[in-house]
């Protein structure tokens, strides 16, 4: 399993890419795995906040508390082992898609790269 995002993911046809966004670009024609989206509110308190490092680390507990806990990390893993997970952000912006990367490392002791 990989993380990347929409505009780089043009570049990656032979892999399987797999949305893992609210919304997807009309043009990706990839899969979609709504259960790792995050909800609108959490978006939107995103958003709408400073976007500080205390405010990634609120988006991040909310996202875990909505989302991530409700989910089985085997399952997930087991459904995406060879997906491209993707979403908006680039690679070093602060992304929901390192939050699921970080937990299914934790939880599982994979590594899931960026690429």
């Amino acid at each position: 399993m990989n993380t990347s995002y929409f505009a780089r993911s043009k570049k990656l046809k032979d892999k399987r890419l797999v949305s893992i966004s609210l919304s997807t670009p009309k043009w990706f024609e990839g899969e979609i795995y709504k259960d790792l989206a995050p909800n609108w509110d959490t978006i939107d308190a995103w958003k709408k906040s400073e976007q500080t490092e205390e405010d990634w680390a609120n988006y991040e507990r909310d996202y875990y508390r909505s989302k991530l806990r409700k989910l089985d990390a085997k399952k997930v893993y087991s459904d995406l082992e060879d997906a491209v997970l993707l979403c908006y952000e680039k690679a070093e912006d602060h992304c929901h898609r390192h939050t699921v990367a970080a937990w299914l490392e934790k939880e599982l002791g994979v590594k899931i790269t960026e690429i």
